[in-house]
């Protein structure tokens, strides 16, 4: 299984490139991410990469950062979902930050992609949210809990989020058996006085 390519960029298009490594150039398909991010004909390049096999066909995707192609896989287990509409809706995606891709995803961003209808929208859309909600959860104890209520209940009235959360961290700090109506009130009274 090919993981990795390190060579010289040969040829690049918007269809594929062309990486020659030792004198035998590989053909892998690339998401619009990877391809604005490569250099010239002729420079070196190293992507990773994902191997598809079929009966009767070996076909290279490339990545710019491992990070491109887990979702690019994450994609592929979608019931439905190939490497070519994979390749399309990470090229697609309007994102800054892959890690949050998943998170990021919307309707109206997937029926926009090539390839994507709107049961097929639906579909990813559920199951993407299955994956993220197998990603473990940051344990929250009573006293996170508590502490969030009371910054909410301070958002609310309009006071900054940037002014509470120290605040309410620093009431709770000093007596930790407060009740949550007793952390609003000395909050509120500290923040009334700032």
């Amino acid at each position: 299984m090919i993981e990795s390519l390190h060579g010289k960029l040969f040829e690049k298009s918007i269809e594929g490139i062309i990486v020659d490594t030792h004198g035998v150039g590989y053909g892998l398909k690339v998401p619009l991410s990877t391809y604005y991010e490569l250099p010239g004909n002729g420079q070196n390049v190293t992507l990773y990469v994902y191997t598809h096999i079929k009966e009767d066909l070996i076909q290279l995707f490339g990545f710019k950062t491992r990070e491109e192609k887990e979702i690019f896989q994450r994609f592929l287990k979608i019931r439905g979902v190939g490497p070519k509409l994979s390749l399309n809706i990470l090229s697609y995606l309007p994102i800054s930050d892959l890690s949050s891709a998943l998170e990021g995803i919307n309707f109206e961003t997937l029926v926009a992609i090539p390839g994507v209808g709107k049961k097929m929208a639906e579909r990813i859309l559920f199951e993407v949210k299955g994956m993220i909600d197998t990603k473990p959860k940051e344990v929250k104890g009573p006293d996170t809990e508590l502490m969030g209520e009371a910054k909410s209940a301070l958002v609310n009235l309009g006071f900054p989020s940037s002014q509470t959360d120290n605040l309410v961290r620093e009431v709770w700090n000093e007596d930790k058996s407060v009740t949550l109506e007793t952390l609003i009130k000395k909050s509120l009274k500290r923040l009334t006085n700032l």
